[in-house]
């Protein structure tokens, strides 16, 4: 009897080994299929046929690996959406990559005419240094990550170096940018980077971390324009990033005319040096909440810093000399301005140096100094209410 319980367990385990086993085969299996999906494509800036024919070799997820040098010509610019495939990634194996675009564009995956705007899900870019385009935005795409990329004297319509567009039915998109610089681009709406989402789109969430944002120009939003759909709404959050002598013609360096797009602005942003007559950073319908940030040298005719027709919301944030006529730093039409620990100092307009106002506005902890305004002191307010708590106002 005890040996034959003995064989029973001994057939147990076997069994329990052989159904690990399988299960672990299978798993190494499922694997290796995953890898095949994606390959790297290495290729230098002699290889025959350029970035274009990788690209049509390519199959979805593919990662093109560029060997430091400089990439031009026709075989590395003007790449049409008929030739890329999904989840592509175009990366330098270091920072040393150059697309030398000479007045042409390098990729443009959104296709043209009503209602078409990507055949592509996902672009990725890394380590590129993209200059020099013209007539059409350097980059556009439907769903764009961009990491450790350059883009310089680029310009186009919409767009000079990004323009990155959701297309028809889309469940929702999300674009990200990170330790990126965007220098003397140009375009009539968004001098660097144009954002916008097609018909009957979900959501879009756009991530800008660590990107520097110098001498960019526009009609409106001399860095960034967002643009509407017809989807649930957008939210554009910007972490420790730069934006510094950027000129817009009309509005904002950061430019979002419609209400359905809401602005977060946190992690030790800086602003300086940017102009625009509405706006000098931020021209927004819609929310805008700025947390830890330093704004500097910022000039318009309306609101030095933002000008708002939805709630601003900022706290622990430092203006110092912003220029306008109405409103140096806010200036606010319609909705609530809420403002704690915010520093004020040297600012300047005619008509309420800090804030000028058509509606609430409540200020606790606030430090207000050496600010000069002809009418209406820090605060000018036609009105609404003003709550002021715990502040301190010197030589204004």
């Amino acid at each position: 009897m005890n040996n034959l319980i003995i064989n029973k367990n001994i057939g147990s385990v076997n069994s329990r080994i052989i159904a690990t086993l399988f299960i672990l085969l299978f798993t190494l299996l499922i694997s290796s299929i995953s890898l095949v999906d994606a390959a790297d494509i290495e290729i230098t800036n002699e290889t025959e046929g350029g970035i274009k024919q990788a690209i049509s070799n390519a199959t979805e997820n593919d990662v093109i690996l560029l060997e430091e040098g400089v990439y031009s010509g026709v075989n590395n610019t003007n790449i049409t959406k008929t030739g890329i495939k999904q989840g592509i990634t175009i990366s330098g194996k270091n920072k040393n990559v150059t697309i030398y675009l000479n007045g042409s564009w390098f990729i443009n995956v959104s296709g043209t005419g009503s209602g078409s705007y990507t055949v592509v899900t996902r672009l990725t870019l890394i380590n590129l240094t993209i200059i020099g385009g013209d007539n059409l935005t350097a980059v556009r795409t439907h769903q764009i990550t961009a990491i450790n990329c350059t883009f310089i004297n680029n310009s186009g319509g919409s767009g000079g170096a990004i323009y990155a567009v959701g297309g028809d039915n889309d469940g929702g998109i999300s674009h990200s940018i990170t330790n990126c610089t965007f220098i003397n681009n140009s375009g009539d709406s968004g001098g660097a980077i144009y954002l916008g989402w097609g018909a009957y789109t979900g959501s879009m969430t756009v991530n800008i971390v660590n990107s520097t944002f110098i001498n960019n120009s526009a009609v409106n939003g001399s860095a960034i324009y967002g643009h509407r759909g017809w989807g649930a709404g957008a939210t554009i959050t910007i972490t420790n990033s730069l934006f510094s002598n950027n000129t817009a013609r009309n509005n904002g360096c950061i430019y979002f005319p419609y209400s359905n797009m809401n602005l977060v602005i946190n992690g030790n942003s800086n602003f300086s040096g940017n102009n625009a007559s509405y706006g000098g950073v931020i021209y927004s319908n819609s929310g805008v909440t700025v947390s830890n940030g330093n704004f500097s040298g910022n000039n318009a005719s309306y609101g030095g810093v933002i000008y708002s027709n939805s709630a601003v919301t900022i706290s622990n944030v430092h203006f110092f000399a912003s220029n306008a006529i109405y409103g140096g730093v806010i200036f606010n039409n319609i909705s609530t301005v809420t403002i704690s620990n915010g520093n004020f100092s040297g600012n300047n307009a005619s008509y309420g140096v800090v804030i000028y106002s058509n509606s609430v506005v409540t200020v606790s902890n606030g430090n207000f100094s050496g600010n000069n305004a002809i009418y209406g002191g820090v605060i000018f307010n036609n009105v609404s209410t003003v709550t002021v708590s715990n502040g301190n106002f010197s030589g204004n």
